[in-house]
């Protein structure tokens, strides 16, 4: 039956089958497997991607065990996965909902950009590998990493599909008999071309490993007339080597890749997890201009500060903490600052500070804990010389809570000292623009719950900083967060854009106002 004719056929379907909650409108996408189609949703009044696997797959795959898989993955709440909004059977249609990324495609992206540069690509796959660690934990594989389904919202990188994979997975009769195939030729590992039934973790991280050469070099690593050629060669042969001359690619990136492209499973990262702090360590050595490692010695990260209170409600203090110093530090002449992003991949690890100076690409790292009693407050803080392990700085603060800012004040200079920096304008007074301990403890409240990422979490986030702006019209750092939160809960289909967009302009712009810096 013809292509056009078949894709009606199903438009029709579902329009008659969920008249009450869809009203479908264009077609998005098209694949093996599955359409996509843009559609109205009537009960939240916003756009969304309906994708509709084929009658013949549907009928292979098992309506239950399908919805079953798909509703265990609607559970995943990451910032670098695409939710799952709806899910369900219709006229014997599967189908699932999920936002529109009105950026585009990764496979859009490479069809006019590539290759791309080198810091990008490395930063695109670091957020792949942090979304595919977070479900391997959960328990689910995606075994369809390709850059296809991987959005991009505003320069991040997002990944659909997730537990498709895992729902169609082999059934009674088994997908191979249907005349499908799991994984896309280009990017499949060999454990999925020679058909094992049972895939890891480590599968996605070849998958990944596979769009990253592409990102780098504007093709797949194993490129033939066919695929059956294509996949034969990712078992028959070791995987191409980037070229490693310095102007192109440095060699680390090439041990990278070299490891995520291994054969056997055994030999590649471990983990998602691991693959991201790799590509970290790369990013630091080789994903910037050439004079970057030349400022490393000027170089400093701050970790996550170790929540010491009985009460594990306490932990957005000892975030938010971190978090203020390593923005007053990056307002230092000359200093390099670790974003906090990359800083937190460490929260709760044990790793040698050392190693973690070198994953991060820093010559210093400062840490410390926070220990809440009452109204006192006592903040331990280091400075530690990645090359030796050695400290170079420690101290101790006990204080009531309305010393908070003083105490900050302090560290930030110690550090500045000891690294015998030139201090820029303002840092001697950290742009929160609040007097009240109470108010401040609000703002890092509704930041710790915007960092979760969920739809209660963010609703309670936007409660928090609400207060809190409403309490000091004059903190810049709560309007900042208000503006995220906006931002968030329209990038996941939270809120209507046309009133979260507007609200989160308006508090950026009222942020900026007070201090240009945020």
């Amino acid at each position: 039956m013809d292509q056009d004719v078949v894709e009606q056929e199903i438009v029709q379907a579902l329009q008659h089958a969920l008249k009450d909650r869809y009203q479908f409108r264009s077609l998005l996408g098209r694949g093996g497997m599955a359409v996509v189609f843009e559609a109205q949703d009537l009960k939240h009044d916003r756009s969304v991607a309906v994708k509709v696997l084929k009658r013949e797959l549907a009928a292979a795959v098992g309506r239950d065990r399908f919805l079953q898989e798909i509703r265990f993955a609607a559970r995943l709440s990451h910032p670098h996965i695409l939710p799952l909004l709806d899910s369900g059977e219709a006229d014997g249609l599967l189908y699932f909902v999920m936002p529109i990324v009105h950026g585009g495609s990764l496979a859009d992206r490479l069809s006019t950009h590539a290759p791309l540069p080198i810091r990008e690509a490395l930063e695109l796959a670091r957020a792949v590998a942090h979304a595919l660690d977070y479900a391997h934990r959960q328990g689910i594989v995606h075994r369809d990493v390709k850059p296809d389904n991987i959005m991009i919202h505003d320069g991040v990188a997002v990944v659909a599909d997730f537990g498709v994979g895992k729902g169609l997975h082999v059934t009674e009769g088994g997908l191979t008999s249907a005349g499908f195939v799991l994984g896309t030729p280009a990017y499949m590992s060999p454990e999925q071309v020679a058909g094992d039934s049972v895939c890891d973790g480590r599968s996605d991280v070849y998958s990944l490993g596979c769009m990253l050469y592409e990102m780098l070099t504007g093709a797949t690593p194993f490129t033939a007339a066919t695929a059956q050629a294509s996949m034969a060669m990712r078992i028959l042969e070791p995987p191409p080597r980037l070229p490693t001359d310095k102007r192109l690619f440095p060699a680390a990136i090439d041990r990278v890749l070299q490891r995520a492209l291994a054969t056997a499973p055994e030999d590649r990262y471990e983990t998602a997890a691991q693959f991201a702090q790799a590509l970290t360590t790369a990013l630091a050595i080789g994903g910037g201009p050439p004079e970057l490692a030349a400022r490393t010695q000027k170089s400093v990260a701050v970790l996550p500060f170790v929540n010491m209170s009985s009460d594990p409600e306490n932990e957005f203090l000892s975030d938010g903490i971190s978090e203020d110093i390593t923005h007053v530090l990056g307002k230092v002449e000359g200093l390099r600052v670790v974003a906090r992003t990359s800083a937190f991949v460490f929260k709760g690890k044990t790793d040698d500070v050392r190693r973690i100076g070198d994953a991060l690409g820093v010559s210093h790292i400062v840490e410390g804990s926070v220990r809440k009693a009452g109204n006192r407050l006592r903040i331990t803080s280091q400075l530690i010389d990645v090359e030796d392990g050695s400290e170079q700085w420690s101290s101790t603060y006990d204080r009531s809570l309305d010393d908070v800012f003083k105490i900050q004040d302090e560290i930030t200079a110690a550090v500045v000292t000891q690294l015998k920096l030139k201090l820029l304008g303002n840092t001697t007074n950290p742009p929160t623009s609040t007097d009240e301990f109470d108010t401040y403890e609000t703002y890092l409240k509704g930041r710790h719950f915007w960092n979760k990422r969920n739809e209660t979490s963010l609703y309670k986030s936007l409660e928090l900083l609400n207060t809190a702006v409403e309490a000091d019209r004059q903190f810049a750092l709560a309007w900042s967060g208000l503006a995220a939160t906006h931002l968030a809960l329209a990038q996941y289909g939270l809120a209507r854009p046309d009133e979260a967009m507007p609200a989160a302009k308006a508090a950026a712009h009222r942020a900026i106002e007070i201090d240009p810096t945020v």
